[in-house]
């Protein structure tokens, strides 16, 4: 009998210690993956086409949060890649938008422009850096509470994607250079490249994916989720919109390496510089948690060019599959799922192509603002008289010149207001927000919830116009398929899943805010939440 009672205590003693060392205390790596125009449904849309080890693996082992959906008005990358990382919207984190008017200098700034750093590794940029982040982000927090001893690494093809998630306090953000085709950064981390960085440069990955064809990667007759391959709704590159494309040839219509991320061989490119930087740095073999952002860009370059309804598109999503389940059995083989925390999910969705959706009898229009203002300025004119009243239209926006109105001792909420009314009866609007009114209360829901979380009073407008579903903006610069900017669900609704360390499996279909997920993997990592975070923790997952 004491024999039998010795080895269960030593068969219990066992397993907790093999749970323990499964479990540990805390993830030793982070991997943060977002794949940009993610839209919700496309991962079912293209179920039957991925592999076992990329979405489904993370999908049916992890915890999927299907119905999370960004809460703001004019949902665009920048700014959600600054509330996935700040757990906040840009009414907290000042990112409204990847360029946004400043009525001090009069003139549009990029959303992380920084004329007191300098680029590291090219000529051919301007310094960049998060100085024009209002909040902290969760990485910034963890960096804090550790000392600086856990490491934040940020690895994107755009530029404000890597310096939006790493926050304020990142090792490095990394980004591509159209230009040269490198990996490069800003003096506001370092003041050159280090020799793991130097060396991956030097082996020219980027000439080797061009010197390659894109074909499909199944038979052109198995991508039945998707439109014909040869269709009027595609812009194509280098004049071409059908497969195969041979980039040795189209690359010569391009005065540098920007064909690249219009396909899949971005992703390819990006993840393989992960992975390097993974190892090179030593990533999750220490007891501090260290956090690497992976953001694929190639999918929204995709859609701006051949529409998330292309054989192009459904292929990039194949190919990305793939490109995930090499990433996960190299962090599995280098530190271990048990030992790492794995998140995914998306900027922002994506809209439907506006002529599709008129040929199958959805009502669109574009709505163009240049016309529409020299309306709205003689209605201004008729009731307050002369001056120059609109400072402008911006990401859409309409600014109004407070100089003028200050000087004429005309009550602003009154000229907001008129503005809105008259600018509500233009087709194509369905409500016009002055944002005023979003300054005196306090909204639970609908849209003056969703520009209450979008105004930041020192960059946002005086008016939020909200175009009717199908509608667009028409502006002078060239727009991409799938640009609308919209708040509705194909914009709001993205993919959010937690897999690995410590995370169950299951499904959850209430609705959950994009900011939560700062918020919650600071609960997960026990660390203080970021400075002006305003989600909820994800309570399913612990």
């Amino acid at each position: 009998m004491l024999k039998k009672i010795a080895f269960l205590l030593l068969f219990i003693s066992t397993h907790y210690i093999i749970l323990s060392q499964n479990n540990p205390e805390k993830p030793t790596l982070v991997v943060g993956i977002v794949v940009e125009q993610m839209r919700y449904d496309f991962i079912y849309k293209y179920w039957d086409k991925l592999g076992d080890s990329g979405f489904k693996k993370i999908i049916n082992q992890g915890t999927y949060c299907q119905n999370t959906h960004y809460e703001y008005l004019n949902i665009n990358s920048a700014s959600g890649y600054a509330t996935i990382a700040c757990g906040s919207y840009p009414s907290q984190h000042g990112i409204i938008y990847s360029q946004w008017f400043d009525r001090i200098q009069r003139k549009e700034i990029y959303c992380i422009e920084d004329k007191n750093v300098k680029p590291v590794a090219t000529n051919f940029e301007s310094g960049k850096s998060p100085k024009n982040l209002s909040s902290t982000t969760w990485t910034d927090q963890l960096r804090i509470a550790s000392y600086k001893m856990s490491k934040v690494y940020t690895v994107g093809f755009n530029d404000y994607a890597s310096v939006l998630t790493g926050g304020k306090l990142a090792n490095t953000a990394f980004w591509f250079d159209e230009n040269t085709g490198r990996w490069v950064t800003s003096s506001y981390y370092i003041d050159s490249l280090e020799e793991w960085t130097k060396s991956f440069n030097e082996k020219e990955f980027p000439d080797v994916y061009l010197g390659r064809t894109w074909n499909t990667t199944l038979p052109m007759n198995k991508y039945t989720e998707s439109l014909s391959d040869a269709t009027s709704y595609e812009k194509g590159i280098g004049g071409q919109n059908t497969f195969p494309y041979d980039l040795t040839v189209l690359k010569s219509k391009f005065s540098n390496y920007s064909i690249l991320k219009y396909t899949p061989f971005s992703n390819s490119l990006t993840k393989d510089f992960a992975i390097n930087l993974i190892m090179s740095q030593y990533l999750g073999k220490d007891p501090y948690t260290d956090v690497i952002y992976i953001n694929f860009a190639a999918t929204s370059y995709i859609a701006d060019v051949f529409g998330i309804q292309s054989v192009e598109f459904e292929d990039a999503i194949i190919k990305l599959d793939k490109d995930i389940a090499h990433l996960l059995a190299a962090v599995d083989d280098y530190v271990g799922i048990e030992n790492t925390l794995f998140f995914v999910t998306s900027d922002m969705g994506a809209c439907e192509n506006k002529q599709w959706l008129e040929d199958i009898n959805i009502e669109t229009g574009f709505f163009n603002f240049k016309r529409t203002n020299v309306v709205l300025n003689s209605y201004i004119r008729a009731i307050y008289g002369m001056g120059n009243w609109i400072e402008g239209f911006y990401n859409n926006e309409i600014y109004f010149n407070h100089f003028d109105i200050d000087k004429q001792n005309i009550s602003l909420s009154e000229f907001q207001q008129k503005a809105a009314q008259m600018f509500a009866n233009f087709t194509g609007v369905t409500t016009v927000v002055a944002t005023e009114s979003v300054m005196k209360g306090t909204f639970s829901e609908g849209i003056m919830k969703q520009a209450q979380n979008s105004y930041f009073q020192e960059r946002s407008g005086d008016l939020f116009v909200v175009l009717d579903f199908g509608w667009r903006f028409e502006y002078t610069e060239p727009q991409g398929l799938c640009d609308c900017n919209s708040a509705y669900n194909e914009n709001s609704h993205v993919p959010l899943i937690l897999y690995g360390w410590k995370i169950p499996q299951q499904k959850i279909l209430r609705k959950i805010s994009a900011d939560d997920l700062a918020v919650t993997l600071s609960f997960l990592l026990n660390i203080p939440l970021p400075s002006k975070s305003t989600g909820d923790p994800i309570v399913e997952v612990f």
